[in-house]
């Protein structure tokens, strides 16, 4: 991340809220719709699972865009539509690599166990919401730590999450809840049995930790990083359940572990130091994920541990130690994290927003607070709200 020394008046956060704003009122306007999209894209591939739809706008006016995979999970079939018409403009195939076909395997091996289609997921955001299928911008089926659902994004890039198995819609926000978290002691555990599951050695570095919800139980991911090869070991376990997988990463991920080679071996608290301290800091509290963080800011590289926290009184609170100073040592006292303090000086301020509208419309990952992918509007609505 590179820090940014100026400080821009509020009145441009203002600005860029009424521009997107604005965008989204141009954008809602009648059109075919998903169900119409859907139809026509099982109509073109008989047999083959409708995996994602987008609605977007183009120089030639409303598109939608929708996905079909094969049951081998090696093609990707693609169909755009005029979004007024429904005429068919476009027909593509291509071929899905690593690491998108092994989501895509996941998705067809959950498949059997979902109850809710397409159509289905459309209905359900709308009692939930209120909002018509007009104001969405795309639908995707997905599947991780052994769940499969639908990942719902709006023009305004609020995301809401279907289970496909349950029906339940809830806002995609990264919440610590009695049902994905779990004690620091079990995520110690956690981490043990992916080493022996995947055959790590000491070379390996836990860098990442997330929690899932389902019906019986919660499962677990750690993420695993050799430094010195720079591949992953992503292994997830529910129960007596667990798939292992080594890969090197891509796109954001990559971007990520690039910042993270030089200095995972090398941090002051470890993995196991770091659980101990949200163990010590919030008695009888438990964690929904945790992740270890290096960020470029004014010529130096702050690099820390940050987990996702479920207190004792049920509050969800976002928590970060300094990685590079020893436990207790001084400047090194745990503290709230903040999303949007991107030189994480504690306090949200006109630094933190520069650096985000200079990267507005980019696929940044140490800027998306979100994690959808882009630096858009519902980042800049997240860190106003933590202003100060």
């Amino acid at each position: 991340m590179v820090g940014m020394a100026r400080r821009l008046p509020f009145l441009l956060a203002f600005f860029v809220l009424v521009v997107v704003l604005g965008s989204i009122h141009a954008e809602c306007r009648a059109d075919i719709g998903f169900r119409q999209a859907a139809q026509t894209a099982r109509k073109f591939n008989p047999g083959r699972t409708l995996v994602s739809m987008r609605r977007r706008s183009t120089n030639a006016g409303l598109q939608y865009n929708t996905g079909c995979i094969d049951a081998q999970c090696t093609l990707l079939y693609g169909l755009d539509l005029n979004g007024t018409t429904g005429a068919v403009t476009g027909i593509a195939t291509e071929a899905l690599v690593f690491p998108e076909n092994l989501a895509m395997q996941n998705v067809l091996a959950h498949l059997p166990e979902s109850t809710v289609s397409f159509d289905q997921a459309l209905t359900l955001l709308q009692q939930r919401t209120g909002r018509p299928d007009s104001a969405l911008a795309r639908l995707d089926l997905s599947s991780e730590l052994f769940m499969i659902f639908y990942v719902a994004q709006y023009i305004d890039a609020s995301r809401y999450i279907v289970n496909a198995i349950t029906g339940e819609v809830t806002p995609a926000v990264d919440l610590a809840t009695p049902a994905n978290s779990i004690s620091p002691a079990t995520y110690w555990q956690r981490i043990q049995r992916a080493y022996d599951l995947s055959g790590a050695n000491a070379s390996w570095y836990p860098i990442m930790g997330a929690t899932g919800t389902t019906s019986v139980g919660i499962p677990v991911g750690i993420t695993l990083l050799n430094p010195a090869t720079g591949r992953l070991k992503q292994v997830e376990m529910l129960g007596n359940q667990f798939q292992a997988i080594e890969f090197m990463p891509v796109g954001t991920l990559l971007q990520v572990t690039t910042g993270l080679r030089g200095v995972v071996a090398s941090t002051a608290v470890s993995a196991g130091q770091f659980l101990a301290l949200v163990q010590q800091n919030f008695p009888g509290g438990k964690m929904a994920d945790m992740a270890l963080q290096a960020q470029f800011n004014n010529g130096a590289t702050v690099v820390t541990w940050n987990a996702t926290v479920l207190n004792a009184a049920g509050q969800s609170v976002l928590y970060s130690v300094n990685a590079m100073l020893p436990a207790g040592a001084p400047g090194n006292s745990p503290h709230p994290d903040r999303p949007g303090d991107y030189n994480c000086d504690g306090h949200v301020t006109g630094e933190d927003l520069s650096e985000l509208l200079q990267l507005y419309n980019s696929q940044n990952c140490d800027h998306d607070i979100d994690q959808d992918g882009w630096v858009k509007g519902e980042d800049l609505t997240i860190l106003l709200g933590n202003w100060g």
